[in-house]
């Protein structure tokens, strides 16, 4: 008799997981940088350095502003 607990897996795309991933990490990081904002105006900080970078590099800084958010949380 085999008791070992069987788990179903599934394959998921690439687009599917950037959607899940996605999704969760603009609204945490939105409300990470609205406690932060309550304690001290980071939001603004963070999307200047953004639009900067994104500026001079042309490269799209969304996911690094969640980190950067998540970084300022302890502020």
């Amino acid at each position: 008799m085999n008791n070992t607990p069987q788990v179903e897996t599934l394959e998921i795309s690439d687009a599917d997981l950037d959607n899940v991933s996605g999704g969760l990490v603009a609204q945490v990081a939105g409300n990470v940088t609205s406690t932060a904002d309550s304690i001290a105006p980071v939001s603004g900080v963070v999307a200047g350095v953004a639009g900067t970078v994104e500026n001079v590099t042309g490269v799209n800084v969304g996911a690094v502003t969640g980190l950067a958010s998540g970084l300022t949380a302890g502020l």
